[in-house]
């Protein structure tokens, strides 16, 4: 939140099985750059930990895949389409 405005969002699925997945990650285009996005996976991380998963995946669009090599995701396969978006399955083991 900044203020009263929801300013990112994220979506945590704890499915059965040793991964969790985010899903629907944004972030406001207004406060991009300020470690939102950061903070919130991290704390995905910290929570899929704390429930005993062994790492988070996601299907991380074309243009954000950098963004979560930076925070040691690893690509996984092949680019594939999904809603008509180029994605990656990017995945974080702990």
């Amino acid at each position: 939140y900044k203020g009263d405005e929801i300013v990112g969002a994220l979506v945590l699925h704890l499915p059965d099985g040793k991964l969790s997945k985010m899903r629907q990650v944004a972030v406001d285009d207004t406060v991009q750059g300020q470690g939102i996005g950061k903070l919130m996976t991290q704390h995905c991380e910290e929570k899929s930990k704390d429930l005993g998963f062994r790492g988070v995946y996601c299907h991380a669009r074309d243009v954000a895949a950098d963004f979560y090599a930076k925070q040691g995701y690893s690509k996984i396969g092949e680019l594939f389409t999904e809603v008509g978006i180029d994605h990656w399955e990017m995945r974080k083991v702990f």
